[in-house]
């Protein structure tokens, strides 16, 4: 939105390369201040690793937003890198309440919305029928925001990763943003034991033990 509403935009995109050559991490934590340009940072990884799910060859749309920047002159690595891997990103900048109960819908619901994107897996041969029942729950708003979806919602990321995997046979990048918002929240509503339970169990489950995942940034 910043480039092609020609608003500034301080050029970064020589992070990129960085993240992936000179740090062997497989999962990286940024804990910058408020108003650093983490979300942007973001939006910049996303939008340059992203496959065009509609023609994962067509690369017009990355040309477009990066040939005029300073990762665009190493035509090796965009080679490598621009445009080849199914991205996850989400951001729980909405995950809070007053109640478990609540952030726990809120969850849900941006669940519910990025499984949305990928509803096109529902047709994939390279998926058994067990993944697209996983899927298909993902997919139901209604039962998802359902206490006991709490299953469903806590596999979500890595299940997600896997059908991408499965489909695309390529390992998948997971951007997760605003990451302690659920957590400040529960921390000053008083249930805070309660949703770092949940929240170890989604972010374990997509980051520790996930063979579909090639890197991730929190």
């Amino acid at each position: 939105a910043f480039i092609k509403g020609n608003y500034y935009f301080v050029d970064k995109t020589k992070y990129i390369k960085s993240v992936f050559q000179d740090d062997s991490s497989q999962v990286l934590l940024i804990t910058r201040p408020r108003r650093f340009g983490k979300t942007l940072t973001m939006s910049m990884f996303e939008a340059f690793l992203s496959l065009n799910y509609d023609d994962p060859n067509d690369l017009s749309e990355h040309i477009e937003l990066f040939k005029d920047k300073e990762i665009y002159k190493d035509k090796e690595f965009c080679d490598n890198f621009m445009g080849k891997y199914p991205v996850l990103s989400i951001s729980l900048s909405r995950v809070y309440g007053n109640t478990f109960e609540i952030a726990f819908e809120r969850l849900a619901d941006l669940i519910n919305n990025l499984a949305s994107n990928y509803s096109f897996l529902m047709e994939s041969e390279a998926l058994s029928k067990d993944d697209k029942y996983k899927l298909s729950c993902l997919l139901d708003s209604k039962t998802l925001a359902e206490p006991k979806s709490l299953v469903a919602v806590g596999n979500s990321l890595f299940n997600l990763a896997q059908f991408l995997y499965k489909h695309f046979k390529q390992q998948c990048i997971v951007l997760i943003d605003e990451y302690d918002v659920p957590l400040e929240n529960a921390y000053f509503r008083g249930f805070y034991d309660q949703m770092i339970d949940f929240i170890r169990s989604l972010f374990e489950s997509a980051l520790k033990t996930n063979d579909a995942l090639e890197f991730s940034i929190v």
